[in-house]
């Protein structure tokens, strides 16, 4: 024992068993800890010393990568969704119907890949085969 409540291991340490570390204990790797390993109780913990984690178990099984340790960047949810965040702030979101996307989408070519654009299934712009129509109130 190095600090007190830290041992430490340097190359060539081996291990003929595992090693147990209770909730809240950290396994830290790096000559400035750079690297932590931990569970909480409810989640597991990956963080490196810049503030970006990998989050597992987060509430119901989640996974969760968060670029500073307060701010989100991506959520996947067990048999569920998957969203994304610039700045904390929710911009693409999967569902089972497909997307949801929040902002503007810039870039890329909609060619082939875009036939109906519109507020709703009554006030639409449609690409058919042979026209173009434009739909208010269903009509």
């Amino acid at each position: 024992m190095s600090a007190a409540g830290r041992a430490n291991f340097n190359a060539g340490a081996s291990f003929q068993d595992h090693v147990n570390f209770g909730d809240n204990y950290k396994a830290m790797f790096g000559a400035s800890d750079d690297l932590q390993i931990y569970h909480d109780g409810s989640n597991s913990y990956f963080a490196n010393s810049a503030g970006a984690t990998l989050i597992t178990g987060s509430g119901v099984g989640n996974i969760a990568i968060k670029a500073k340790s307060d701010e989100d960047s991506i959520i996947a949810v067990p048999n569920g969704a998957v969203n994304l965040y610039h700045n904390n702030s929710l911009k693409l979101a999967t569902n089972s119907g497909g997307i949801t996307v929040t902002g503007t989408i810039n870039g890329g070519d909609l060619r082939g890949e875009a036939w109906y654009i519109g507020r709703d299934t009554s006030d639409y712009f449609a690409v058919d085969t042979t026209s173009m129509n434009w739909y208010l109130d269903g009509a």
